[in-house]
């Protein structure tokens, strides 16, 4: 795994801590970008920074990642933040059982580096 600090990186030694938890992204391309793809997590797991590290780990960071960089030898692409937006989330209401399910518009900065990054892209 990687470990991260605002800045750099390094990556993880040795074998996974003892209380170490299993963390689990299926990632699946949706469109082809100039230089950059659009991809959809579906996650299992629900781990702090899990989608950043995972993709990092992949050889294919955020567009904007700064922290969750390994070895990456490609230029990175400039965004005023890791491009990461959860469009759709969802989960079991802990006390009544009930589906949650919350929906949210991309924020304006996610949209405008998207756009810029469809100018130019072939379709995947």
């Amino acid at each position: 795994g990687l470990r991260g600090s605002v800045g750099h990186f390094r990556p993880a030694r040795g074998a996974p801590p003892a209380d170490a938890r299993r963390a689990v992204t299926h990632a699946r391309r949706i469109a082809l970008l100039r230089d950059a793809s659009l991809v959809e997590c579906m996650l299992e797991t629900g781990r702090q920074h899990q989608i950043r590290i995972h993709l990092s780990e992949a050889g294919h960071p955020l567009v904007g990642e700064r922290v969750y960089i390994r070895d990456y030898a490609a230029p990175l692409l400039e965004a005023p933040r890791p491009m990461l937006h959860a469009t759709e989330l969802g989960f079991e209401h802990p006390r009544t059982g009930e589906s949650m399910q919350f929906a949210v518009p991309a924020p304006p900065d996610f949209a405008a580096t998207l756009a810029g990054l469809r100018r130019g892209a072939k379709d995947a």
